[in-house]
């Protein structure tokens, strides 16, 4: 929605109905802070909403206080929505001599 950064606090949003779309989200999540970003990653053949998405906040308390406003309170299309924080660790980081690209393998901790 706004642009990917690093730094803040990033909640995992699961059991999304197909269609929510991040607009909808975003108007929820709002009430809790500061809303940087959200992403709803969908499958690449079908184009469709995997079923979670990922909402990062300006800082993880703001994250952590989201989660613990919204579990259990917010439904969409007669689903429970399913809060959780969710962090990035980089494991592995390669930076390519030949034209100066970084890769990074990135996991959930």
């Amino acid at each position: 929605m706004i642009g990917r950064r690093w730094g803040g606090g990033e909640v995992a949003v699961g059991n999304l109905d197909e269609k929510v779309t991040e607009r909808v989200l975003y108007d929820i999540l709002i009430q809790a802070g500061r809303v940087v970003d959200i992403h709803i990653p969908r499958d690449r053949e079908t184009d469709k909403p995997k079923g979670f998405a990922f909402a990062e906040y300006e800082s993880e308390e703001v994250a952590a206080y989201a989660v613990k406003l919204f579990t259990g309170l917010v439904t969409l299309y007669k689903r429970t929505l399913k809060f959780a924080m969710f962090k990035k660790k980089v494991v592995a980081w390669n930076a390519a001599e030949d034209n100066g690209e970084m890769l990074m393998l990135i996991t959930n901790t």
